[in-house]
C-alpha cells in the first residue's frame, strides 16, 4: 500500500472540503520546531529528575514517575510552562500556516491533536 493519495482520493477529499463535510485532524507535526517534541521533553525531565529506567524517551512513563515522586500535578504544570514559554511561536505557526489555508476553504472547524495540546479551532 502506498503512503500517497491517488487522484481519486484527492478528488474525493476536495469534493468533501467543498461540501463542508471535512474535519481536518492536525497533528503534532504542525508545531514541529516550535515546541519540543514529547521525547525531547521526557529525556529532559528524565535527566533533570534522575529517572532510573531505560525508557527515558517515553513521556507517559517519565511523567508518571514525576507524578509519583513529586506531585500528581507536576507533569501537567511542567507541560503548561513549556507551552506558555513557546506560545507566541506556536500561535504564529498555527495561524500563519494553517489558518490562512483554512480561511480559503469551506472548513468550519478542525481538531488539532498532539500529546501536549488539544484545541478545537
Amino acid at each position: 500500500m502506498s503512503n500517497t493519495l491517488e487522484d481519486k482520493d484527492w478528488n474525493l477529499l476536495l469534493r468533501r472540503i467543498k461540501d463542508g463535510k471535512c474535519t481536518p485532524f492536525i497533528g503534532a507535526g504542525a508545531c514541529y520546531g516550535k515546541i519540543p517534541l514529547g521525547n525531547e521533553i521526557s529525556r529532559d525531565w528524565a535527566s533533570t529528575h534522575k529517572y532510573p529506567l531505560n525508557d527515558c524517551s517515553d513521556l507517559a512513563r517519565v511523567a508518571q514517575f514525576l507524578a509519583v515522586n513529586e506531585d500528581p500535578m507536576s507533569p501537567k504544570e511542567k507541560i503548561k510552562d513549556i507551552i506558555k514559554e513557546h506560545l507566541d511561536k506556536l500561535i504564529f505557526n498555527i495561524s500563519k500556516n494553517l489558518m490562512n489555508l483554512m480561511e480559503c476553504l469551506p472548513i468550519f472547524h478542525c481538531l488539532y491533536i498532539s500529546p501536549q495540546i488539544t484545541m478545537i479551532l
